[in-house]
């Protein structure tokens, strides 16, 4: 399947319209965690991970790769 590549600048649409379709797309706002953002998702599965919580990490990591894949499984 080819690619196909669109500019686009976000300042020209506002913030309520970019949520709006964002949810109506249901990307989002389905689990616990979905108002994080990678950087504190991440670190959490790293201290998971470095405190021997390895299934809790592995867990954690495979409910963030599912939900950047938006899959449900």
């Amino acid at each position: 399947m080819p690619y196909v590549y669109v500019e686009l600048d976000l300042e020209e649409f506002d913030d309520d319209e970019i949520i709006q379709e964002y949810n109506s797309r249901g990307l989002g706002g389905a689990d616990e965690y979905s108002g994080w953002d990678d950087h504190e998702m991440l670190t959490k599965i790293w201290l998971h991970d470095r405190e021997g919580r390895k299934e809790e990490a592995y867990a954690l990591m495979r409910e963030y790769v599912l939900n950047k894949l938006n899959k449900v499984v």
